[in-house]
């Protein structure tokens, strides 16, 4: 086999030897075959070479034709001059490819744009009488538009298919936004907006609402909300929430957290609620009462301002229309919970006269804002706040007791 390798092989056809292909053989017959593999190559390649000049001057023919009858005053004399091809180089013919497919005429302009045959002549063309003739498609403009979109910065491009909804919410949003467009324009042009329905359902449903006024309905709307929502973010004490509505309704005087805590718990019941019961109950009402009360005291420092924001934090996943930034509002969570030491377990410092009750409370609040600060962060593919190794996790132990619940 070394031998065969070290002498160079004559007998190889043509197609052989133009693409480069080694020809090894290692018997008589492999030569016999091979002497008459080499007699058929060469007459059906120069058959093939005349019919593809005969085809290729048809079609160039045609396509001056073509160019005749669009644009008259085209002069095809004014072409490039024809260079004689190097001896040298070989000519290529793909004898695997479908000859009716190469000389289609479906496949003209294509052709035209890719080998710049005529890119001296394009420029007197009238592309808007020719519709076949503009390149690239929309088709192709959209596919290269969706093919590979970046989901986040610095991840890698990911195609995003029709199952996506990306067409549908693009023809949507266009259209949405060439209405509001507009509305815009005309209530610009008649100098009012009151005839707008968006903002009129906004401005009603976004009063503020008072309280019931039975103490009764007060108390079962929030133990429904104790019901549901405290199961899953145990943060608030629901005794003392009750003792908080009974102040509110007893004395005329409480202080603006007492009065927030309430209406927010008022507000998340009656959204969850209406939910699960497709009753229209005044949530957004209760939360614009509550906001009223929220601008009278400062949330930073205390626990019970840090209980105000994980309760417009579970107002704000469950009504996205709010307005609420989560990121930021869990970025204000996080902070209050390092400035009070929450990520630190009191029982490892006796010196600490801290209660049972708030040594509780204090493990119930740091969980809630560790839970929403790992699904907000996975949610939004962005960094967690806080890392494990900087906290001690510890377990509460007596969150199943009465006192407690």
């Amino acid at each position: 086999m070394e031998l065969l390798r070290k002498n160079r092989n004559r007998a190889a056809c043509r197609r052989c030897q133009r693409r480069k292909i080694r020809v090894y053989y290692t018997s008589v017959m492999d030569k016999l075959h091979a002497a008459d593999h080499v007699r058929r190559p060469a007459f059906l390649v120069s058959m093939m070479e005349n019919r593809y000049i005969a085809k290729m001057e048809k079609r160039i023919k045609w396509l001056e034709s073509m160019v005749q009858e669009s644009c008259p005053n085209v002069d095809l004399t004014q072409g490039p001059s024809l260079e004689e091809p190097h001896v040298d180089e070989p000519i290529v013919f793909d004898e695997d490819r479908d000859e009716n497919h190469i000389l289609s005429p479906e496949q003209e302009h294509t052709m035209d744009v890719e080998h710049g045959i005529e890119q001296d002549r394009s420029q007197n063309l009238n592309v808007s009488a020719h519709p076949l003739r503009a390149f690239p498609r929309m088709e192709s403009r959209q596919a290269h538009e969706v093919g590979l979109v970046s989901l986040s910065p610095g991840s890698e491009p990911r195609y995003i298919g029709p199952s996506s909804g990306y067409f549908f919410a693009n023809l949507v949003f266009s259209n949405a936004g060439r209405n509001q467009q507009r509305r815009h324009l005309a209530n610009d042009s008649t100098g009012s907006a009151s005839g707008d329905p968006i903002s009129l359902v906004a401005e009603l449903l976004n009063a503020p609402a008072s309280l019931p006024p039975r103490r009764q309905s007060t108390m079962e709307l929030s133990s429904k909300y104790f019901q549901t929502i405290h199961v899953s973010y145990p943060f608030l004490h629901q005794p003392s929430h009750m003792g908080y509505v009974e102040q509110i309704y007893g004395s005329e005087q409480v202080s603006p957290a007492v009065a927030f805590q309430v209406y927010m718990v008022l507000a998340i019941a009656a959204s969850d609620l209406s939910r699960r019961s497709k009753v229209r109950l005044p949530s957004e009402g209760f939360y614009s009462m509550a906001m009223q009360y929220f601008n009278q005291f400062c949330p930073d420092g205390s626990l019970v301002g840090l209980q105000s924001l994980l309760l417009l934090m579970i107002y704000a996943l469950h009504n996205p229309s709010c307005g609420i930034n989560i990121w930021n509002l869990n970025y204000q969570c996080l902070a209050s919970l390092i400035d009070l030491g929450l990520q630190r377990d009191v029982r490892n410092t006796p010196s600490l006269q801290i209660s049972l009750f708030e040594q509780e409370m204090r493990t119930r609040v740091f969980w809630v804002v560790y839970t929403f600060d790992r699904t907000i962060a996975t949610m939004m593919g962005r960094p967690v706040g806080i890392r494990d190794e900087a906290c001690d996790l510890r377990v509460s132990s007596t969150t199943a007791k009465p006192p407690y619940t």
